[in-house]
């Protein structure tokens, strides 16, 4: 069973430079990051998935304070969910495998949340 403990998330990032790009997000949470969390996107056909990383598409966390966090791009971060942690930093490439509009065109959408399992 997959407990969604960190929140919902769903932005809009528009007017992006140029199509394909990658765009750095910061999501402060209120309450650290626990053990064995993991990020997860939302599909409205394809359902829930894990956030898929790859060179452009990447998710980090800075240990931070309750919603109060580094800026995006900041070299606190450290790659994949730390427990502990209160920042989490999304790198998503617009038309990538983690923008739900599944198209290159200057705008990423992203319905997400963290995820715990378990069991």
């Amino acid at each position: 069973m997959m407990h969604y403990s960190g929140g919902y998330f769903d932005f809009v990032i528009a007017e992006l430079l140029s199509a394909s790009q990658s765009a750095k997000i910061v999501i402060p949470q209120t309450e650290a990051i626990p053990a064995g969390t993991i990020y997860r996107k939302y599909h409205p056909v394809r359902g829930w998935a894990d956030f898929v990383q790859n060179v452009n598409n990447q998710v980090a966390s800075a240990v931070g304070l309750p919603g109060i966090c580094p800026a995006p791009g900041s070299a606190e971060f450290t790659p994949d969910l730390t427990e502990g942690h209160y920042c989490i930093q999304l790198t998503i490439e617009d038309g990538g495998p983690n923008d739900m509009d599944d198209e290159a065109n200057r705008v990423i959408k992203d319905p997400a949340a963290n995820c715990c399992n378990y069991g």
